[in-house]
């Protein structure tokens, strides 16, 4: 995480009345903070001793007595402040600022509080972030205009201008653009359902229940709401600080799919909450994939299933080696897409620290383009395969401009007579990590039923550039976790076991 983002953090351990988290987390966002959650005061203070800024921490009043003077004795310059029920008022001397909370109405003065973190921490308006906008997207104003796209020009995804308008024809109204938006985008999600391959899936069985559309589905009803509603069912953690990655080639046979598993398990393995959506395309295939080491989990439905219901009908996280996988199913195509369950789509997976969106290879359509906009960043793999790669130069570059993303490249397949940094200066682009090559380990391994990071050797192998990877991601606080060996690696490495097996 970059630095600037990070002005407000918090260890909550016991329950807020209804509401009031999301309170404080709303107030903040709109004075222009980020808040960074942790799950103690421990985690924070290995983060902060990293971080080495000033930050303002909340903390509720049931931390533990001795880890909150512990705090203090090792950083006392620390603003603090201390969410105390009224009526324990008095009862505790504290050295940080005590916010009260009336126990009985259940209210708290937020802009009293927000106008002290900002007499210590005053805000840049001109560099204020909003990238935390998906926090906030259970209660977002439904007529917020959605960008337009049309076929053949590039999307547009910037905020219109409030200075005055310089060209020949005057600008549209924000009422004109979200008409204008919401009806383009709407044309475009039909070639999602035109496209879809309607054929019964016969590897396994497929849920029989179609969700037939009906108006309640469509008309009124908030997706807003449902999206809420699947994201309090899910196991993860409410996490205030999450990046969004996608990741994408213009070129075929890069492994887009398989380095979006293997490094998710990287993360998974090494404590990192982390989710893989599939983005919206007619050739979906992180299911088979997922099939390839189990099967369907009990009453699982996708993603985009759920969200067309009229309610939630089943489980729609698929987990697998600590991952939180969401794949598309044979008939999500089918469903009445609108700008609405669009935005849901792209949002759900907010409350995990890190999502990695696999995005369809080649030029991207109209829909895809519209998707950037809810990432923090696009990672490009790309190979030695030089020609071709410049070939897409312009089109990169016009990515870059209309999103205004941050777009780095990963080279993959990286041997010694590779040559990184001209592909990195020929793109424009950053480069974050080299992979090594992978060939007779991915040849072994499309007859297995365990993904290629668990195959002997492979781990060893990309530890590094996963490790810069997550860095990347993380910030400095990353840490590999120590990998504890089971009973069988134990037995074979003993020197017993080795003598019987060599006579």
């Amino acid at each position: 995480m970059e630095k600037e983002q990070v002005h407000v953090c918090s260890v909550f351990t016991r329950e807020f009345p209804p509401g009031m988290k999301e309170q404080i987390k709303r107030s903040l966002f709109e004075a222009g903070y980020k808040l960074h959650n942790f799950q103690s005061v421990g985690e924070f203070v290995n983060w902060y001793s990293d971080y080495q800024t000033e930050v303002c921490l909340l903390l509720d009043e049931e931390i533990d007595s001795g880890e909150y003077d512990s705090l203090k004795g090792e950083f006392e310059e620390l603003d603090d402040f201390i969410f105390v029920d009224s009526q324990n008022a008095g009862k505790r001397e504290w050295s940080g600022t005590a916010v009260l909370i009336d126990k009985k109405t259940n209210e708290l003065d937020v802009d009293m509080l927000i106008e002290e973190i900002k007499a210590i921490l005053p805000i840049d308006e001109n560099e204020m972030s909003f990238e935390g906008e998906n926090e906030l997207d259970a209660e977002e104003d439904e007529s917020d205009a959605f960008d337009s796209f049309t076929d053949g020009a590039s999307p547009y995804f910037q905020e219109v201008d409030d200075e005055s308008y310089m060209g020949e024809e005057p600008p549209l109204s924000e009422e004109e653009m979200a008409d204008i938006a919401r009806e383009s985008q709407a044309q475009e999600l039909i070639e999602i359902q035109q496209t879809y391959d309607v054929s019964a899936d016969t590897k396994v069985a497929e849920v029989e229940a179609v969700i037939e559309h009906t108006s309640s589905a469509n008309d009124s009803a908030s997706y807003s709401k449902r999206l809420r509603s699947i994201q309090k069912s899910l196991t993860g953690p409410q996490m205030d600080d999450f990046k969004t990655i996608g990741v994408w080639s213009p070129l075929p046979a890069m492994g887009v799919t398989s380095f979006i598993l293997n490094f998710s398990f990287f993360l998974a393995e090494n404590r990192i909450h982390t989710a893989v959506l599939e983005s919206l395309t007619s050739n979906h295939i992180l299911k088979d994939w997922l099939l390839r080491y189990g099967s369907v989990p009990d009453k699982w439905v996708s993603l985009a299933q759920n969200l067309h219901a009229d309610q939630a009908i089943g489980n729609s996280e698929w987990v697998y080696r600590g991952v939180k996988f969401f794949p598309l199913n044979t008939k999500d195509g089918k469903h009445h897409w609108n700008p609405d369950s669009f935005d849901a789509f792209y949002r759900m997976t907010g409350i995990y620290d890190v999502t990695l969106i696999d995005i369809p290879t080649g030029e991207m359509a109209a829909f895809t383009k519209e998707s950037l906009r809810y990432l923090d960043e696009l990672w490009i793999l790309v190979d030695d395969r030089v020609q071709q790669l410049n070939s897409w130069k312009g089109y990169i570059k016009g990515i870059k401009e209309s999103s205004g993303l941050d777009v780095h490249l990963i080279h993959n397949k990286s041997i010694s007579a590779s040559k990184p940094g001209i592909i990195s200066e020929g793109l424009g682009s950053n480069l974050l990590a080299e992979m090594p090559p992978l060939w007779e380990e991915t040849a072994r391994n499309y007859y297995q039923n365990q993904p290629l990071y668990f195959q002997a050797g492979v781990r060893e192998k990309v530890q590094k550039p996963y490790h810069q990877l997550a860095r990347h991601l993380i910030g400095p606080s990353f840490q590999l976790q120590e990998k504890k060996t089971n009973w069988w690696e134990q037995l074979t490495k003993s020197k017993g076991f080795q003598k019987i097996l060599n006579g």
